[in-house]
Protein backbone atom coordinates (compact mmCIF):
# COMPACT_ATOMS: atom_id res chain seq x y z
CA UNK A 1 0.00 0.00 0.00
CA UNK A 2 1.19 3.45 -0.84
CA UNK A 3 0.98 6.52 1.34
CA UNK A 4 -2.54 7.65 2.27
CA UNK A 5 -2.43 10.55 -0.17
CA UNK A 6 -1.38 8.36 -3.11
CA UNK A 7 -3.74 8.32 -6.05
CA UNK A 8 -5.42 5.00 -6.74
CA UNK A 9 -3.97 3.09 -9.67
CA UNK A 10 -5.56 3.89 -13.01
CA UNK A 11 -8.20 1.45 -14.18
CA UNK A 12 -7.00 -0.99 -16.82
CA UNK A 13 -8.95 -0.13 -19.94
CA UNK A 14 -7.04 -2.54 -22.19
CA UNK A 15 -9.57 -4.36 -24.34
CA UNK A 16 -9.71 -8.08 -23.69
CA UNK A 17 -10.80 -10.87 -26.01
CA UNK A 18 -14.47 -11.76 -25.80
CA UNK A 19 -15.62 -15.34 -25.20
CA UNK A 20 -17.80 -16.40 -28.12
CA UNK A 21 -18.68 -19.78 -26.64
CA UNK A 22 -16.92 -23.14 -26.81
CA UNK A 23 -13.75 -21.41 -25.61
CA UNK A 24 -13.35 -19.37 -28.81
CA UNK A 25 -12.60 -15.69 -28.55
CA UNK A 26 -12.65 -12.79 -30.93
CA UNK A 27 -9.87 -10.23 -31.06
CA UNK A 28 -10.15 -7.37 -28.58
CA UNK A 29 -12.04 -4.35 -29.81
CA UNK A 30 -11.67 -0.77 -28.62
CA UNK A 31 -14.40 0.63 -26.43
CA UNK A 32 -17.08 2.56 -28.26
CA UNK A 33 -18.29 5.83 -26.82
CA UNK A 34 -21.61 7.58 -27.34
CA UNK A 35 -21.65 11.21 -26.22
CA UNK A 36 -25.23 12.33 -25.51
CA UNK A 37 -26.08 16.02 -25.37
CA UNK A 38 -28.96 17.00 -23.08
CA UNK A 39 -32.27 18.28 -24.35
CA UNK A 40 -32.35 21.96 -25.14
CA UNK A 41 -34.00 24.10 -22.48
CA UNK A 42 -37.53 24.93 -23.61
CA UNK A 43 -38.77 28.47 -23.90
CA UNK A 44 -38.14 30.34 -20.69
CA UNK A 45 -40.98 30.49 -18.22
CA UNK A 46 -41.42 31.56 -14.60
CA UNK A 47 -40.08 28.26 -13.27
CA UNK A 48 -36.94 28.11 -15.40
CA UNK A 49 -36.20 31.78 -14.68
CA UNK A 50 -36.70 31.22 -10.95
CA UNK A 51 -34.14 28.42 -11.11
CA UNK A 52 -31.58 30.69 -12.79
CA UNK A 53 -31.96 29.46 -16.36
CA UNK A 54 -32.22 32.89 -17.96
CA UNK A 55 -30.73 32.53 -21.43
CA UNK A 56 -30.83 28.77 -20.93
CA UNK A 57 -32.19 27.99 -24.36
CA UNK A 58 -29.37 29.75 -26.20
CA UNK A 59 -26.75 28.32 -23.83
CA UNK A 60 -28.11 24.79 -24.13
CA UNK A 61 -28.22 25.06 -27.95
CA UNK A 62 -24.58 26.21 -27.86
CA UNK A 63 -23.72 23.25 -25.61
CA UNK A 64 -25.20 20.81 -28.14
CA UNK A 65 -23.12 22.39 -30.94
CA UNK A 66 -19.98 22.26 -28.79
CA UNK A 67 -20.55 18.64 -27.79
CA UNK A 68 -21.17 17.69 -31.43
CA UNK A 69 -17.83 19.27 -32.35
CA UNK A 70 -15.99 17.50 -29.52
CA UNK A 71 -17.47 14.16 -30.58
CA UNK A 72 -16.33 14.76 -34.17
CA UNK A 73 -12.85 15.82 -33.03
CA UNK A 74 -12.49 12.76 -30.80
CA UNK A 75 -14.03 10.35 -33.30
CA UNK A 76 -16.83 9.19 -31.01
CA UNK A 77 -20.52 8.72 -31.72
CA UNK A 78 -22.84 11.59 -30.88
CA UNK A 79 -26.54 11.91 -30.17
CA UNK A 80 -28.45 15.06 -29.28
CA UNK A 81 -31.44 14.32 -27.04
CA UNK A 82 -33.59 16.60 -29.19
CA UNK A 83 -32.78 14.48 -32.26
CA UNK A 84 -34.68 11.61 -30.60
CA UNK A 85 -37.83 13.71 -30.29
CA UNK A 86 -37.23 14.24 -26.56
CA UNK A 87 -38.08 17.78 -25.52
CA UNK A 88 -37.80 19.59 -22.21
CA UNK A 89 -41.09 19.79 -20.35
CA UNK A 90 -43.22 22.87 -20.78
CA UNK A 91 -43.87 22.72 -17.04
CA UNK A 92 -40.42 23.90 -16.03
CA UNK A 93 -38.65 24.08 -19.39
CA UNK A 94 -35.73 22.00 -18.12
CA UNK A 95 -36.62 18.43 -17.16
CA UNK A 96 -37.98 15.63 -19.34
CA UNK A 97 -41.44 14.19 -18.80
CA UNK A 98 -42.20 10.45 -19.07
CA UNK A 99 -42.84 10.57 -22.82
CA UNK A 100 -39.59 12.44 -23.45
CA UNK A 101 -37.72 9.84 -21.37
CA UNK A 102 -39.22 7.06 -23.50
CA UNK A 103 -38.14 8.82 -26.68
CA UNK A 104 -34.66 9.46 -25.33
CA UNK A 105 -34.29 5.85 -24.19
CA UNK A 106 -35.36 4.52 -27.58
CA UNK A 107 -33.02 6.93 -29.34
CA UNK A 108 -30.07 5.94 -27.18
CA UNK A 109 -30.86 2.27 -27.74
CA UNK A 110 -30.93 2.81 -31.51
CA UNK A 111 -27.63 4.71 -31.35
CA UNK A 112 -25.86 2.18 -29.10
CA UNK A 113 -26.79 -1.03 -30.92
CA UNK A 114 -24.54 -0.33 -33.96
CA UNK A 115 -21.66 0.46 -31.59
CA UNK A 116 -21.77 -2.97 -29.97
CA UNK A 117 -18.91 -5.21 -31.11
CA UNK A 118 -21.27 -8.04 -32.02
CA UNK A 119 -23.74 -5.87 -33.93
Amino acid sequence: RGPPDASPPAADTTPTPRDTGAGATTPPTPLSILLVAPAVVAAENETSLAWGFEGGRARSEALVREMRGVAADKGVAFLAANDTGARSSEIDGIHLDANAHRRLGAGISNAVIPLLPWA
